[in-house]
């Protein structure tokens, strides 16, 4: 391996650099008074002047590794101009910037086109689309090249890690026909397979680090959660009204606003009893229209409950029916608390 060298006179400014060069490319003292304080340009042409009058090849190579320990034109504190290096070459670092490219990584996802909450037991069919981003090689704020190569194929899988039929595809869509939506998180997953990227060209169009190996995407996931409605007597007091979706999973707080009690019928509402399994109810408050706030007292205790039975997409699903067991009221709106 070269010996690396750092001089004394690399702590020098970049007029210091080239009056050194000057001086060893044959020049003498005298030229270098004469040109002392001048304009860098002017020491730049004395310097391509001595090495075109050096005899026609470039003045010579650096003869060993040389460590800079400043920052001079290309060449960065701690680069190392190796041995062998032209002085023309060498001159060129000095007094010429060369830019480098921003490298951008590719980025991934999958989305589907179902809402974030369906009812458990629904046939629908869910179109998955991966998006793939190629990431970008930006020289001096202009668009060079795609980081990653082109998409070579899709992969689609299953909640279980097991793929869809027909993997990996072309297409970055594939449809899920007639799927039956389960309790909980319906996951769905995809990969891309992708190819070698372009290389990275710097300023001076040299090679700039590597291109981008092919390679797959980490696995992306998307999905939508499966759960059963909440009935109440919100619309009509003899009547069980199906209310809108609500996440079984982390739902709460929620507000129901039952109507007048009349003809023997008492306020309910019923949970789906997978609910009240994971998720037991614990708390019901009452809206106090005095304060405009929920009075903190725990009314639980105001409801009896029993097993009940709703049809939900076309299934008899267990329920817990929540009936108010104290005197007739008229509207009241209550806070649900898990």
């Amino acid at each position: 391996m070269a010996t690396v060298t750092t001089y004394p006179f690399r702590n020098s400014t970049k007029a210091d650099l080239l009056y050194s060069i000057l001086l060893a490319l044959g020049g003498t003292m005298a030229d270098v008074k004469q040109l002392y304080n001048n304009s860098e340009n002017d020491l730049l042409y004395a310097v391509l002047e001595a090495i075109v009058n050096g005899g026609g090849t470039g003045g010579g190579t650096v003869t060993e590794d040389v460590l800079a320990n400043i920052q001079a034109g290309a060449i960065a504190n701690g680069d190392t101009v190796a041995a062998g290096t032209t002085l023309t070459n060498f001159v060129k670092q000095l007094v010429q910037n060369v830019y480098v490219p921003v490298l951008n990584d590719p980025a991934f996802s999958i989305s589907n086109n179902q809402a974030a909450l369906l009812k458990i037991g629904a046939a629908v069919d869910v179109l998955l689309t991966f998006t793939f981003n190629r990431g970008s090689i930006i020289l001096q704020g202009n668009f060079q090249a795609f980081r990653a190569g082109a998409a070579t194929g899709y992969t689609f899988i299953r909640a279980n890690d097991t793929n869809y039929p027909g993997m990996p595809q072309v297409g970055d869509t594939y449809t899920v026909n007639a799927y039956a939506v389960v309790q909980g998180i319906n996951a769905f997953k995809g990969t891309v397979d992708y190819a070698i990227g372009a290389q990275p060209k710097d300023s001076s169009n040299n090679n700039y680090g590597a291109p981008l190996a092919a390679g797959t995407s980490p696995v992306q996931a998307t999905g939508f959660e499966g759960v059963y409605p909440l009935f109440a007597t919100t619309a009509n007091i003899a009547t069980a009204t199906e209310q809108g979706l609500l996440s079984m999973i982390n739902a709460n707080n929620i507000v129901l606003d039952l109507v007048a009690e009349a003809g023997g019928n008492k306020q309910k509402f019923w949970l789906p009893k997978a609910w009240t399994d994971a998720r037991a109810l614990t708390a019901v408050q009452y809206y106090n229209p005095v304060s405009g706030s929920f009075d903190p007292t725990n009314k639980i205790a105001d409801f009896t409950t029993a097993a009940d039975t709703q049809n939900v997409s076309g299934n008899v699903i267990n329920y817990t029916k929540f009936t108010n067991a104290s005197a007739d009221r008229g509207a009241t709106q209550i806070r649900l608390i898990f």
